[in-house]
């Protein structure tokens, strides 16, 4: 294949790939970060009786503030921090 082909094909398949999700800013990371781990908990406090809520309100920004963590998205973030719970 000659480039100029090579280079349309490329150019057509970056068209048609959608466009990536823009990161959301610190407070809409922190929101939607508190919103799915309440909603995923399954229970409202911890042994200690620590909300959920405000243990993810404590939580949120520390994830935000990590760049690789804040591209994965808050709901993933969270999801990575609850997977921890319970271990000792």
């Amino acid at each position: 294949m000659n480039d100029a082909i090579t280079r349309t094909l490329d150019l057509l398949g970056r068209e048609i790939r959608p466009a990536p999700e823009p990161t959301p800013n610190k407070a809409e990371f922190c929101r939607r970060f508190v919103a799915y781990m309440v909603k995923r908990a399954g229970f409202t406090h911890f042994d200690d009786d620590k909300s959920v809520e405000e243990y993810a309100q404590e939580t949120a920004p520390t994830y935000w503030a990590d760049k690789d963590q804040r591209q994965e998205g808050p709901e993933e973030c969270a999801d990575a921090d609850m997977s921890y719970w319970g271990e000792e």
